[in-house]
């Protein structure tokens, strides 16, 4: 089972786009995977992060991959894995949602990333701004795709364990 912690409540609440997308784009990966995917809360601390892993294995003990979007949150949910004896990868696939390779080879064990193209984003958004500042019409939106980085935190979940 699959399960996402996102950025805090608040973020999610204001709707926070990029929260927003990434929990829904997961929702629907694990459903066309055919996986059981749940709701990990929310975080954006290591305390939190520890909370919300607590919080989802008390409730969901059949989680085994999480993915998770704030990289202090991260750290308290690998404590967390540790202090309830979890190994990860084996016992619990990680992923660090929206951060960058250098941050996640940070982690114990170097976690796997979706990690956004920063200078593609940095070139589109002075490009973008010089439109605009040009008489270029209204403001865009582009959504531009991160590219998974495959650290030590993912493995195929356990054997026996549910979909």
């Amino acid at each position: 089972m699959l399960a996402f912690v996102t950025l805090p409540a608040a973020a999610f609440a204001a709707g926070y786009g990029p929260a927003v997308r990434a929990s829904a784009a997961l929702a629907a990966a694990a459903r066309e995977a055919g996986l059981a995917y749940v709701d990990g809360g929310h975080a954006g601390s290591p305390e939190e992060g520890t909370r919300a892993l607590d919080a989802l294995l008390d409730a969901r003990p059949d989680v085994t991959a999480l993915a998770v979007m704030d990289d202090r949150a991260a750290a308290g949910v690998l404590a967390a894995a540790a202090r309830r004896g979890l190994r990860v990868p084996d016992d619990l696939t990680l992923l660090l949602v929206l951060s960058s390779a250098r941050v996640a080879e940070m982690f114990h064990p170097r976690l796997t990333t979706l990690e956004p193209p920063s200078a593609e984003l940095g070139r589109l958004g002075a490009r973008m701004l010089i439109d605009r500042l040009g008489g270029g019409g209204p403001p865009r939106q582009r959504l531009v795709p991160c590219r998974l980085v495959t650290g030590d935190s993912s493995a195929p979940p356990r054997t026996g364990a549910a979909s």
